[in-house]
């Protein structure tokens, strides 16, 4: 029961409470107004944070304090006073994006909101610590706070006075609306993130006056296309990671990088790294480090040329982008974590013939990539390396590779020290010399009709997780660890009954006790399940993520099915349960589930 009573939306706090705890009313959807006592001295942390329905509240005037993340993620709350008395820690009204009206009263020795601004300011320090979309910024304020504006929804431009001498950490990050922003003269400092994933702004002017633009100030602000460095600034690598740059100037004076024959790139001049790419650069001769993140998210870039000079490609340099062919030049020996992840277009890679290790994800979610050529003197490949690749189909390796071979043509990666099936695809026919299949080997991959050999006796985790089987999916039979009886397109695990891998296409036999841990995470093209009698435990996220799953239909006596088993489903309307079950099955699904529940007609005795 709860300890104060909610009526019709209207959380009512007696008279004599000095304290609203930590977290108290966290997350209670069900509030849409509060009243407070006179009697409240202090709103703990976290007090009323993710209220996403709350309207309306009045601070009363003794309430000394308010705790971080108070009213963080309050959406709906439209206006806020805070009294005379009152200090507010940080984040207290972080997220609140439904804001539009924020006073405080005079005489406040913390904070005030100076001029009308709709904003909240540190007196001391002229540091706007909060802002919404109404706020006019005073211009006295000398610093924009930590979070200031943090997805601040609807703000679509803001006026930044001449005084402004810092922006903040994260200060406008994730302000979606903000199309254009003019950075005073004066201004010396932009902080970490201060801009991150605006995807709205178009453009932005840096200030003469600007020495230093911090990591991911600007990061994934996809609609930025060009940008100006004046020579006396100095910006961190990933400054404008992720950004949609079509053009990139710097002024040739600047005494730390260049953009050598006007190439559109800025390299650091003592170590030769190009730091910031985008779709129109031309890596000139002499370059021999693309750094972290360089490329990432240009879309705009199809194509790029690679000189020998260029050695080393660092993490995630060209993912999500364009490109839709790669020839690597002889020079990389390693292709770094996420190198060319999540580059949808792209259709062919050759490969450097000195290459020795691809790293984790280097490839993955390269959805159009075909086919792939392993060079001889690859000794390394993480087993995620290709993951969802749907359209992978063929994975050649040339003899004589001492790490890994393709033996009989079977469109894998194998290595021959353990029998070991490290990466596999559609076309994919497994050699009855593997004996095991490591982890994420197949997964995100499209299969058609697929054997387990019956010499396959372990199956790591995620083997074939995120995996769409258009044809059938079968084990051999006289496996003694496997089966898929009754032609049932699973996999599961013949001691203990347990259905290890599901897919859209299975049908989940008699006989099976237990549906197991992330049987069917993530199969997308899952939309109905019917669970068997005899199944007694669907285990820890068993349909997690099953996006498209609509229907489940569970039987009479599930004795235990994990919280999260059903986590993630977002299509999921109806969960069938038999005549009498429905008190049962309440007791054993979260409440989040309660009402999708339906308790099917009690079925008419036979004659």
């Amino acid at each position: 029961m709860d300890k104060y009573p909610i009526v019709d939306g209207v959380l009512t706090i007696p008279e004599g409470v000095t304290t609203i705890d930590a977290m108290e009313f966290c997350e209670r959807h069900d509030i849409c107004k509060v009243i407070l006592p006179s009697s409240l001295t202090l709103i703990s942390r976290s007090a009323f944070q993710d209220c996403v329905n709350l309207e309306s509240i009045n601070i009363p005037e003794g309430v000394t304090k308010i705790g971080n993340h108070a009213f963080e993620h309050c959406s709906s709350l439209t206006s806020i006073h805070i009294p005379a008395a009152t200090e507010v820690q940080k984040y207290a009204f972080t997220w609140c994006t439904g804001l539009r009206n924020i006073t405080v009263a005079e005489g406040n020795p913390h904070i005030d909101s100076r001029c009308g601004c709709n904003a909240i300011i540190e007196t001391a320090t002229d540091t706007l610590l909060f802002g919404c979309p109404a706020t006019v910024i005073p211009s006295d304020v000398k610093t924009i706070g930590e979070k200031a504006f943090y997805f601040c929804d609807g703000l679509k431009n803001i006026t930044l006075p001449e005084g402004l001498a810092t922006i903040g950490i994260n200060a406008f990050a994730g302000c979606s609306d903000l199309e254009a922003i003019n950075l005073p003269e004066g201004l010396e400092k932009i902080e970490e993130g201060a801009f991150c994933y605006c995807k709205a702004l178009t453009e932005v002017v840096i200030p003469i006056t600007v020495k230093t633009i911090a990591k991911k100030a600007f990061a994934d602000c996809v609609g930025l296309a060009k940008i100006n460095i004046p020579a006396g600034t100095t910006i961190d690598p990933t400054a404008f990671v992720g950004c949609g740059l079509t053009s990139i100037n710097l002024d040739d004076s600047h005494p730390i990088y260049d953009s050598r024959e006007s190439c559109n790139a800025i390299i650091e001049t003592n170590t030769d790294k190009l730091i910031l790419g985008c779709a129109s650069t031309v890596i000139p001769e002499g370059v021999e480090v693309i750094a972290y993140g360089a490329f990432q998210h240009c879309k705009g870039l199809e194509t790029i040329d690679f000189p020998q000079s260029v050695k080393s490609i660092e993490t995630a340099a060209f993912s999500c982008t364009g490109l839709k062919h790669i020839t690597l030049p002889d020079s990389i020996t390693t292709i770094e974590s996420a190198t060319f992840e999540g580059c949808e277009q792209l259709e062919s890679v050759t490969l450097p013939k000195n290459l020795k290790a691809i790293r984790m994800m280097a490839f993955a979610k390269c959805a159009s990539l075909k086919a792939i050529d392993i060079p001889a003197g690859v000794e390394e490949i993480a087993n995620n390396a290709f993951e969802d690749c749907p359209s992978l189909t063929t994975i050649r390796f040339p003899e004589g590779s001492k790490a890994f071979d393709a033996r009989e043509c079977i469109n894998a990666l194998v290595n021959p020290k353990n029998n070991c099936l490290v990466r596999g695809c559609n076309g994919t026919v497994i050699p009855e010399s593997v004996t095991s299949i490591t982890r994420s080997a197949f997964s995100g991959s499209v299969l058609a009709d697929f054997t387990l050999p019956k010499t396959v006796t372990q199956l790591h985790d995620f083997a074939f997780s995120s995996c769409r089987v258009t044809g059938s999916i079968s084990v051999e039979e006289g496996n003694p660890k496997y089966d898929s009886r009754g032609g049932c397109n699973a996999i599961i695990e013949t001691a203990t009954d347990t259905l290890l891998y599901g897919f859209g296409v299975t049908v989940i036999p008699e006989g099976v006790k237990n549906i197991g841990r992330f049987a069917f995470s993530k199969c997308n093209d899952l939309n109905e399940i019917v669970i068997p009698a005899g199944v007694k435990k669907i285990e820890e996220r068993a349909f997690e993520k099953c996006t498209n799953l609509k229907v489940a239909t569970l039987p009479a006596g599930i004795g235990k099915i994990a919280e999260d088993a059903f986590q993630g489903c977002k299509a999921l309307e109806t969960i069938n349960v038999p005549a009498g079950k429905l008190d049962f099955y309440i007791k054993r699904l979260p409440q989040s589930l309660h009402t999708k529940l339906v308790e099917l007609p009690k079925e008419a005795k036979k004659k």
